[in-house]
């Protein structure tokens, strides 16, 4: 439980300090010719997206983790979306070879028109067993429709304590 608490809060530290890695060119400084005003661009994280991922897990040893996402985004208000995702992947270790889906609610905050953080929680089948999934993470945009994202959960089997956690990062490609 230990190694799994140090990992989500190494995680969360990841996250949070990849902003600033991922920050670069978020804004179109262009003229906008038509009407002679300084524009800026925001992201639309509403709607369908799909994307990839890959990053590392823990259970009872280190393992990497592949996979592909899908999902979509509803807009509550101008700043919060809540949304539905469905993550299915491989897991793989010197020990353990196992596929995982997952069905996770999202509930998330734009922090700038090209930002957001999101918290979720589901369920599904994890190093092969029927499990629960909590966790988080940050989206940002790196074009006008490709966002790159990390994402951290902790994961346990139904009725038992989180006993395993994973990292990933990924692209995420909007669908407007």
């Amino acid at each position: 439980m230990k190694l799994v608490r140090t990992l989500l809060i190494g995680g969360m530290a990841a996250v949070a300090s990849a902003t600033a890695a991922v920050a670069q060119d978020t804004y179109n400084t262009g003229y906008d010719y038509t009407g002679g005003n300084y524009n800026t661009w925001t992201f639309d994280f509403e709607g369908f997206y799909v994307g990839v991922y890959g990053g590392g897990a823990t259970a009872r040893q280190f393992t990497g983790n592949a996979g592909a996402v899908a999902g979509v985004n509803f807009a509550i208000t101008e700043a919060i979306m809540a949304g539905l995702e469905f993550q299915a992947g491989y897991v793989g270790g010197t020990t353990i070879s196992t596929f995982d889906a997952l069905a996770l609610a999202r509930l998330g905050l734009a922090l700038s028109p090209q930002s957001m953080v999101y918290i979720e929680g589901g369920t599904g089948w994890a190093t092969g067993r029927f499990s629960f999934a909590l966790g988080g993470g940050f989206e940002m945009a790196a074009t006008d429709f490709l966002g790159v994202r990390a994402d951290i959960l902790a994961l346990g089997r139904w009725g038992r304590a989180i006993d395993s956690a994973r990292g990933t990062i990924g692209l995420i490609w909007h669908v407007q």
